[in-house]
């Protein structure tokens, strides 16, 4: 054995991961949503970028988040940081 962490060391470590591994998705999200085309696909959460046409309504739930209900009837959820945003791009829809 290399070395050993007590828990509350072992915790920061794994916290410290779990951040670094999400901001990597995050700007791996980033480089995807760049590429892709903004008439047919808009992000709607840090970890969720959707198909435009695949939508079937927005629902408002809890504490001013909404959910985008697709047409196979799953729900995703619409965060705050993005609602402003996918508003706009649905206005020109």
């Amino acid at each position: 054995m290399d070395f050993s962490l007590s828990d509350d060391q072992q915790a920061i470590v794994e916290l410290a991961r779990k951040i670094l591994d999400d901001l990597a998705s995050n700007e791996r999200m980033r480089v995807l949503e760049a590429q892709l085309d903004p008439a047919e696909f808009v992000r709607i959460h840090r970890s969720i970028i959707v198909n435009r046409a695949a939508i079937a309504q927005i629902r408002p739930i809890a504490a001013g988040d909404h959910a985008v209900i697709l047409r196979g009837g799953q729900r995703l959820r619409l965060s705050r940081t993005y609602r402003s945003a996918f508003e706009a791009l649905e206005r020109t829809r």
